[in-house]
């Protein structure tokens, strides 16, 4: 698999449903979710170091990932978060150009030409471990995680608990992903943890200061709801937007808040959640 191959791939990769929906599970890791941009990184075993978002679009790598590229003797495709080097970050504050970035790695797809992404995740994460340990560069970690033989509803409120009292004592943490041990690689085979729902959508239309947005079912873009846009952020019809909310009504989404714009995430991926209904008016 080279660079171009993968970045094919990701075009056709899956959605999930949500964690609740697949409850309870089995031989489970369980990882601190990090808010920043997705991205696949190369390194090694080509003539240049390959940045790719999750919409396949090659971003210009940092310095020191080229430092790694160029030191390293086999190629590595690592699957991860792009993130402020102080761990505390979010998605816009990435996008500035004047902060300094890590790159945290919580998978492997590929080492030398041997395709990794059938194995089950619990060898890849062992291969990603071994190979970050060999690197061993301050700006490349990987993903902290913690396993769970069985995972409820019991489990699921601990965590939701949990990031509650971190928040309170003052640590940012946005909240945890569930990652089931046995399965092949996939962009969104994990489930987010999160004490505020957040969700992706197309900005449909806007009108004084209020987005319109939809998310696809069906092949069509559904409306969804309307989104409050502070003054500062220059939101464009079309763009992709990640808002979060107090859950959906049947009709739309309560108190919903502005968060990022999303320009590492492609408007085919703002899949409509299963069991919501969309109203009457797709573009």
């Amino acid at each position: 698999m080279n660079i171009r191959q993968h970045i094919q791939h990701l075009a056709k990769l899956g959605t999930t449903g949500t964690l609740e929906d697949r409850l309870p599970m089995t031989d489970v890791i369980i990882e601190e979710k990090h808010d920043g941009h997705r991205y696949t990184l190369q390194v090694g075993g080509s003539s240049r170091c390959w940045f790719v978002s999750r919409s396949g679009a090659v971003a210009e790598p940092d310095s020191w990932m080229v430092q790694i590229h160029d030191a390293s003797d086999q190629a590595l495709l690592f699957d991860g978060e792009y993130e402020l080097a102080t761990g505390n970050s979010t998605a816009a504050e990435v996008s500035r150009a004047d902060t300094e970035k890590r790159f945290v790695v919580f998978d492997l797809l590929q080492v030398g030409d041997k395709d990794l992404r059938d194995l089950p995740l619990s060898a890849r994460r062992e291969l990603a471990r071994d190979a970050v340990a060999h690197i061993n560069h301050e700006r490349l970690v990987f993903v902290d995680g913690f396993h769970c033989d069985k995972f409820d509803h019991d489990d699921l409120h601990t965590l939701l608990h949990k990031i509650n009292s971190k928040r309170n004592d003052g640590i940012a943490l946005e909240g945890y992903v569930v990652k089931r041990l046995s399965m092949p690689y996939s962009k969104t085979y994990g489930y987010k943890v999160k004490l505020t729902e957040t969700e992706d959508a197309i900005v449909m239309a806007m009108d004084n200061g209020a987005a319109t947005v939809g998310q696809i079912s069906g092949g069509k873009c559904w409306s969804v709801g309307v989104v409050p846009i502070p003054d500062s952020k220059p939101v464009r019809v079309m763009d992709v937007i990640e808002f979060d909310h107090l859950g959906w009504t049947g009709r739309g989404f309560r108190s919903p808040r502005f968060v990022s714009i999303r320009t590492d995430k492609p408007a085919s991926e703002c899949h409509m959640m299963l069991g919501r209904k969309p109203k009457e008016n797709a573009k």
